[in-house]
């Protein structure tokens, strides 16, 4: 609970000073699911909405599953750059757990043109 407290305070700063963007609330949206508090995620991302930001989410969930997806895009990118054979593997189980996205062909997609070129 600590953790999305004060995470809530940096964004009123952050708001104060005229520094929050769309980022600042999908991480304090990620916070707050991490704790459990949806309630707080969804209020926080109806503020983001209400400022134009979060644009083409339909709501919080929406968010999270963009931040999932980032993260898993920066492992899969972090794989294929120590090995692509541990990054391929990386691709191959994302799609058999179904979780390959457009973000995830595109870093295996670079990553098979960058090995014939070697």
């Amino acid at each position: 609970m600590l953790a999305a407290a004060a995470a809530t305070e940096l964004l009123l700063e952050a708001e104060q000073a005229g520094l929050a963007d769309g980022r600042t609330y999908t991480r304090l949206i990620s916070a707050l699911h991490r704790e459990g508090r949806s309630e707080d995620a969804a209020r926080i991302f109806e503020r983001s909405q209400l400022l134009g930001l979060n644009r083409g989410a339909e709501n919080y969930e929406e968010v999270l599953r963009r931040v999932e997806s980032s993260a898993r895009t920066k492992r899969l990118q972090a794989a294929m750059e120590r090995s692509p054979q541990e990054g391929m593997r990386m691709f191959e189980e994302l799609l058999r757990n179904g979780t390959a996205d457009a973000f995830a062909y595109n870093v295996a997609i670079e990553h098979s043109q960058v090995a014939r070129v070697r």
